[in-house]
This record gives C-alpha cells, structure tokens and sequence, in this order.
C-alpha cells in the first residue's frame, strides 16, 4: 500500500456527458462501475469473501469497521472507493438506473508506520488490499463531482462532503 495524490478519470455521464468520477449502478447490470476505468470487475464483499476461502486468507476484526466492508475496491486502478450521492437517477424498465459521484478519501493515516498522507491509499494487488485494508484510517473524505448537477435532469445534488 502506498499513497496517491493525482487521479485520473475516463468516466463521463452517460445522460449528459459531463467528465467526473462517475460510478453507474444499474439494478438490471451486475454491480457499479469504477470511477476511474468503469470496469464492472471490483472486489465488493461477497465477493472478498470467497475469495478468501479459495486462498484460504482469514479476515481479521471482520466486523461493521472492516475497511472491506465499507469501500469498494477496483484492481485495474488499484483504488478505494464508495458510491455517494446521485448525479442522476432514472427507472426505466422497472429498475433503477443511476449515475452516482464517487466519495473518494482524501487524507489517510497509515496505522502501520503513523505517517498521515494527503490523497489516497493504494493497493497494487487484491493480496495488498486484502492483508493492509485495516492499516488505514480515513481522516477525510471528498466528493470531487460534488454539486456537478446533470443537464438533463432535475435530480437533487450535492452531499455535505
């Protein structure tokens, strides 16, 4: 696990082509996109789960402050994330369609060796993020995309962070 300070995006909103950290959920679709990549191939709790079986690694403290139960983790990008508020929601066909911002930490303490970081943490490898998850403690968290209304809809935006 290292620090990162600069991040990039490919993402853009699908209704209103605004460029953000953007991360799609889609009852109809597996999962929610990355911010960063949009891949659909993050690790969310489930499936940290049996991965653990299958490489017979133990969870240690899993409980409601495990940081794998409360980030999402992109192994392409090797980042951390939360879906946070809504850019846009829709239903169509009977499932909800939404475009939200992503919550991304912005200042992080490595439990580890007590340095503090501005940016956020790192995580090569699902082995990384895996056995040095529970060595960070957020001290702060952002929404880069916050009050980044959608054009096309009259969503409400915008969160406290």
């Amino acid at each position: 696990m290292k620090n990162i300070a600069d991040l990039k995006t490919k993402e853009s909103c699908l209704l209103c082509g605004q460029f953000g950290f953007f991360c799609e959920s889609s009852m109809g679709r597996c999962g929610s996109s990355c911010p960063c990549c949009g891949t659909r191939h993050f690790l969310d709790w489930g499936e940290s789960k049996e991965y653990c079986k299958r490489m017979k690694m133990n969870f240690k403290n899993v409980d409601k402050t495990d940081m794998r139960l409360k980030f999402l983790y992109c192994e392409p990008c090797g980042i951390i994330f939360q879906l946070g508020c809504i850019h846009w929601t829709t239903s169509v066909f009977g499932t909800d369609d939404d475009v939200h911002n992503a919550h991304l930490i912005k200042k992080w303490k490595n439990l580890e060796t007590g340095v503090e970081c501005e940016g956020m943490p790192y995580f090569p490898n699902k082995e990384d993020w895996f056995t040095t998850a529970n060595n960070v403690e957020v001290l702060e968290m952002c929404c880069p995309n916050n009050k980044a209304q959608c054009k096309k809809t009259r969503t409400v935006h915008g969160c406290g962070l």
